[in-house]
């Protein structure tokens, strides 16, 4: 890399594992959960580098989608303001019992015109928390997102026919997103409780099984190693799934 160029780095903070990445390199570290351990996280990382980060470094959050709260979007024709796309993603918000006030920073968009989008919001104090670490160090923050909408707006989704299946797995949360033709039709949740990824896995797949038809493909994204095959439950509740493994950096 040109030392005329700033330094990009990535994080992940997230319940159980957390990392850094520095060019082709990750540094893993064990993560606490809630939004305070998370924070002392990342100040550990950064100030245990043994080749401390450029004072201009850009660097590139991901943080657990239990930070965020997060929806998706069906494709209105007649919204175009910002000011609408907001109102709209409260609404939908709103449909799942969610009521976000003017503590939350909410971004909305869609990747692709006619196609799904996703909304997502922050806690605007643990944000401002974020920023005065990386600032005390000298660093910039060029982005912060969940890591659903990490997948989102960086994944390389398809555009096949059929559907498709990205499953996120987190230490204490798995994350289904639900594609067809490429368009993001449908988020679902599991907590992993004290029965396990297993029983959590197959609760959730179950569930996405039951409301959409027959899935053609699944992307397997797991956030403790860098390369994994997938879980036992995708072959038992999918066992026609073509299953593709996503790299922890997939999106980074």
């Amino acid at each position: 890399m040109s030392r005329l160029l700033p330094e990009t780095v990535t994080i992940g903070l997230l319940p159980g594992q957390c990392w850094l990445r520095r060019g082709a390199r990750d540094t893993e570290y064990a993560g606490s959960a809630g939004p305070q351990a998370l924070l002392h996280s990342l100040e550990f990382m950064l100030d245990k580098q043994t080749r401390p980060l450029d004072k201009r470094a850009r660097v590139q959050v991901q943080v657990s989608d239990s930070l965020a709260a997060i929806t998706v979007l069906p494709w209105q024709e007649q919204l175009s303001a910002a000011d609408e796309l907001r109102a709209y993603a409260h609404a939908c918000f709103e449909q799942q019992g969610v009521r976000l006030d003017e503590g939350w920073a909410m971004q909305t968009g869609y990747r692709r015109f006619r196609a799904g989008g996703l909304a997502y919001a922050l806690p605007q104090a643990w944000l401002a928390q974020l920023m005065s670490v990386l600032e005390a160090r000298g660093l910039r923050l060029q982005s912060v997102l969940p890591v659903s909408a990490a997948a989102y707006w960086r994944g390389q989704g398809g555009r096949l026919p059929g559907q498709e299946l990205w499953l996120l797995q987190e230490a204490q949360r798995l994350t289904a997103l639900v594609y067809e033709g490429g368009s993001l039709l449908a988020i679902d949740v599991q907590p992993v409780t004290e029965d396990g990824i297993a029983a959590a896995g197959g609760r959730l797949l179950r569930r996405v099984v039951a409301r959409h038809r027959a899935i053609a493909r699944l992307r397997h994204w797991p956030v403790a190693q860098l390369h994994a095959d997938a879980p036992e439950f995708v072959a038992d509740c999918l066992p026609e799934a073509v299953v593709s493994p996503l790299l922890r950096h997939a999106w980074s």
